[in-house]
């Protein structure tokens, strides 16, 4: 069930004080062919969204660092945590796209719709999520851009060799991110 449009005035973190970033207001519709893969405003495990009808819903792009020229999308809605306790907040639809450092997505019925646009929509469709449960995932290490690597060690903590070159991985890290409830596009 959907709520009512949120009329309440909610501060965007991270957009004030001498590292703040720069938001500006989303066209709904220019959602259809967004999709870069960066997290922000994510939910936790016992926490329910409420997002408003489609026609209500108000989103808002935020730079993913200081400074940066890439934007991710967050949209308006209501969280209720497990004792409770409503507030209005933001809810990053990036995190319905995550995937892991093997490129696999972490929400895969959310995933497979394809776009941001279709995921708002489908948002509105259902008119709340659940985070359903924590579980850790590796994702990639990035410096300046580019994936990191690091060298593969023996047990000894010598260079593992392979065709006479020092073997190389990639560097990723583990994450905790929540699972959350399905998408069923029947409901």
């Amino acid at each position: 069930m959907n709520i009512e449009k949120i009329t309440e005035v909610v501060p965007v973190f991270g957009t004030t004080g001498p590292n703040a970033r720069k938001t500006r207001k989303t066209n709904l519709e220019n959602l259809q062919n967004s999709g870069v893969n960066f997290n922000t405003y994510t939910i936790h495990e016992g926490e329910t969204l409420r997002f408003p009808k489609y026609e209500d819903m108000e989103c808002i792009d935020i730079e993913v660092t200081p400074g940066s020229n890439t934007y991710t999308t967050i949209v308006k809605c209501e969280s209720e945590d497990k004792d409770g306790h409503k507030k209005a907040t933001y809810f990053s639809l990036a995190s319905l796209r995550k995937r892991d450092a093997e490129n696999t997505p972490v929400q895969p019925t959310w995933y497979d719709l394809g776009n941001d646009g279709a995921r708002l929509r489908a948002l509105a469709k259902v008119g709340e999520i659940h985070g359903e449960r924590t579980v850790e995932i590796m994702v990639p290490k990035f410096i300046n851009g580019k994936r990191a690597e690091v060298e593969v060690l023996n047990e000894d903590g010598s260079p593992v060799i392979e065709n006479g070159k020092v073997k190389i991985a990639y560097d990723d890290r583990p994450q905790k991110v929540v699972i959350i409830s399905e998408y069923n596009a029947e409901a």
